[in-house]
């Protein structure tokens, strides 16, 4: 089997570790999945952006402007869904019930919110786990697929890749871009690219735009004049988001944020509710607390250490950190005005764009301390599973990590497509095959990596590069290397 065809068969590995730990669930009827569904079952059904015939059902995920209901969610997650919810009703799916009230919906529309969440959270999920792999093979392929397994197993990313948010979606959009701007040698056409989905990004949820700002930022230094291509692109993702705010809201800046929010009060900067200076509680809670980045999943503390690490480094690992350490700033700054937590929610939800980021900083504190970022992958993996498992929206004073132990031995567990039939506990046949296809593909690379390590060599790989160091100053792998 040729090199390029093993890397693959082990990508398809981790698209089931994804798959098998986030697609058999049926979440419940909540707020902001209530908010998402009925924008686009509203496009599909009645042609129109306002959700007034659906209220009763809207929890409290909804903005009133002049007299009218609108989701207070950017608009392309639901766009993107209309052909998926229109193909369901095509296909003799059950049309939404307008009025329906939202404590009575329970799992009342388990599929058509199920094959929703499949394509807005699920597979976006594979296929960052794969960007993710990919992304780190260039310059550490010995620690590629353990950094994937644990940026979304041992993280908050996995629990909201199997929910109707609009998170991991985002992160996907704003990793890739990231992902074709730390190719060699990008070609205009692929900084074209990148920039369309730096555009899309704040489409998808509105704080991309730092995401946006500060890639945007990386490739004026790096590519210089031909930044302009990546503002071309940028522009291009932009324009319909633009084009919506300004039909349905009546300004192409203005969003439903800026309405009526009945679920909040006050105003920060822009007219944007949230948008305030962080509280000291909240910031500490969302790094610290009993969900915090950094305690709860302590995999994140070792990728923080190796992101200094790598500050002092070559400058084309030192730029993956500087990238990542800025954006965890920023976010940490919009996002602890309010609540460090975003709610209900088993970590930092409005980190997870950052995350992806922060790939090669771990893979950095893997090469240095393998035992010990080896075991904050387990325990932050195991802590994340019990999450999804049990209460991925968590709400409870904490600490949580108890509370999800507790659930487990009681068997309280989430719905699932497999526990529909067999009983809720049967979910953990999900989760034995999560663990046998992590285990293989761990496998698998190992020997691929220890192979190529005493293989032929490309010309100018060395073997520091092959076992999975970091080389010296100088192009990156390329895509094609034999890493994948």
């Amino acid at each position: 089997m040729s090199t390029r065809r093993a890397w693959l068969r082990i990508d398809l590995l981790l698209v089931v570790v994804v798959l098998a730990l986030t697609a058999p669930f049926l979440r419940e009827w909540s707020t902001q999945p209530a908010s998402r569904y009925l924008y686009t079952a509203a496009l599909v059904e009645n042609h129109s952006f306002t959700l007034d015939p659906y209220q009763a059902s809207l929890g409290m995920d909804y903005a009133v402007i002049k007299g009218h209901t609108y989701s207070d969610k950017a608009p392309y997650q639901p766009l993107l869904m209309v052909p998926v919810f229109w193909g369901y009703r095509l296909l003799g799916g059950e049309a939404f019930p307008e009025n329906a009230p939202a404590n009575e919906i329970g799992h009342r529309a388990d599929i058509s919110l199920w094959l929703v969440t499949l394509f807005s959270s699920v597979l976006p999920a594979a296929a960052l786990v794969v960007l993710i792999r990919r992304h780190v093979a260039r310059r550490y392929p010995k620690q590629a697929v353990k950094v994937a397994l644990a940026l979304l197993c041992g993280t908050v990313v996995l629990p909201f890749s199997s929910m109707l948010f609009g998170h991991v979606l985002a992160a996907v959009v704003g990793f890739a871009a990231w992902f074709i701007l730390r190719r060699d040698g990008p070609s205009a056409a692929a900084l074209v690219g990148a920039g369309v989905l730096m555009g899309i990004g704040p489409g998808i949820e509105y704080p991309q735009v730092l995401v946006a700002a500060v890639l945007g930022v990386y490739s004026l230094v790096v590519f210089r004049w031909r930044a302009a291509w990546v503002a071309l692109g940028g522009v291009v993702g932009l324009i319909p988001l633009l084009v919506v705010n300004a039909t349905t809201f009546g300004g192409p800046f203005t969003t439903a944020y800026q309405g009526y929010l009945p679920s909040f009060q006050g105003s920060g900067a822009f007219g944007v509710y949230n948008l305030v200076a962080p509280v000291p509680r909240e910031f500490l809670l969302a790094i610290l607390g009993d969900r915090g980045l950094f305690s709860l999943t302590s995999v994140m503390l070792l990728a923080l250490i190796g992101a200094f690490a790598l500050l002092r480094g070559k400058r084309k690992v030192r730029a993956d950190a500087i990238v990542a350490l800025v954006l965890l700033v920023l976010f940490l700054l919009i996002s602890t005005g309010i609540d460090g937590y975003g709610g209900s929610s088993s970590g930092p939800r409005y980190l997870i764009p950052v995350i992806p980021f922060f790939a090669i900083p771990l893979a950095e504190a893997w090469r240095r301390w393998p035992l010990l970022t080896n075991i904050a992958a387990v325990l932050s993996a195991t802590a994340m599973i019990l999450a999804t498992l049990t209460d991925p929206l968590y709400q409870l004073p904490g600490p949580a990590i108890v509370d999800w132990v507790k659930d487990l031995f009681a068997g309280r567990f989430e719905h699932s497509l497999i526990g529909s039939v067999l009983g809720d506990p049967a979910v953990l046949l999900a989760v034995a095959v999560a663990i046998a296809a992590a285990a293989y593909a761990l496998v698998q690379a190992r020997d691929l990596t220890r192979d190529l390590s005493r293989g032929p060599r490309a010309p100018g790989v060395t073997s520091r590069t092959a076992a999975g160091d970091p080389p010296a100053d100088g192009p990156a792998l390329a895509p094609a290397s034999p890493a994948g």
